[in-house]
């Protein structure tokens, strides 16, 4: 079960303010229109109205948000205190390279914290056994609750796995400039098949059903390092 709580009003500026200061990463999803990408807060209006804020120019957005009408977006991301947060907004605008948005009319801080995502970078793996064989599989992102994976183009015509199959001992692997860093699942179970629209790849929801408290720990820790790598990579393109 979730457990929320709520801000609202005059806790909203301090709270934008310091997500600014924090470079923390944020997950944007602009609903209607299946796009979603990672950005950061940039600027905050909060003195007068009409209070906003402005996010970093994610890729593509513009054409996006063309197609919608007002802007209905999802936000959602993991704060320093290393639980999620998430609201939505309605409204805002272009000027130039600027993209201001409406404070929303409130924040919601949820307790349970394995919910928030994070991209993997391209040279993540999942290694999973099937029928006495190892498979190896793209990590896309991952949360502390499971992970969504990519079977190879072209390793197979049709599912290797079915929504509601049990996969044991699944391996994560992340190749690292030290060395490369493995974190064993007990156990996964598929919640869900998909295929993208002009794919020839399947990838598959994975939920992790037995998890130690040293291995929610690792989970974690590796969130945090996609992080700190995604905030790296920002700051070297803005030289």
């Amino acid at each position: 079960m979730e457990r929320t709580e709520i801000l609202t009003g005059g806790k909203l500026g301090s709270f934008f303010e310091n997500l600014k200061k924090d470079r923390c990463v944020i997950r944007m999803n602009l609903l209607g229109q299946n796009y979603e990408r990672l950005t950061m807060i940039v600027g905050v209006q909060n003195k007068k109205e009409p209070f906003q804020f402005h996010i970093d120019y994610p890729s593509e957005f513009e054409k996006a948000a063309k197609k919608s009408d007002p802007w209905k977006i999802r936000f959602e991301f993991l704060g320093k205190d290393r639980v999620a947060y998430r609201f939505r907004t309605f409204g805002g605008h272009i000027s130039g390279g600027d993209i201001s948005i409406p404070f929303p009319e409130m924040i919601e801080r949820i307790q349970r914290r394995a919910s928030f995502r994070m991209e993997a970078p391209p040279s993540s793996k999942m290694v999973v056994s099937n029928h006495a064989k190892f498979l190896e599989l793209s990590l896309i992102n991952l949360s502390e609750s499971g992970v969504l994976v990519e079977m190879d183009r072209g390793t197979a015509n049709k599912p290797v796995f079915q929504t509601g199959d049990y996969l044991e001992k699944p391996t994560i692997l992340v190749s690292e400039p030290s060395g490369q860093m493995q974190i064993n699942i007990k156990e996964a179970l598929v919640k869900r098949v998909e295929k993208p629209s002009g794919s020839l790849s399947y990838r598959y929801a994975l939920q992790f059903t037995d998890l130690k408290a040293v291995t929610r720990r690792e989970l974690r820790d590796l969130i945090y390092e996609f992080q700190r790598n995604f905030l790296r990579k920002r700051q070297m393109e803005e030289g």
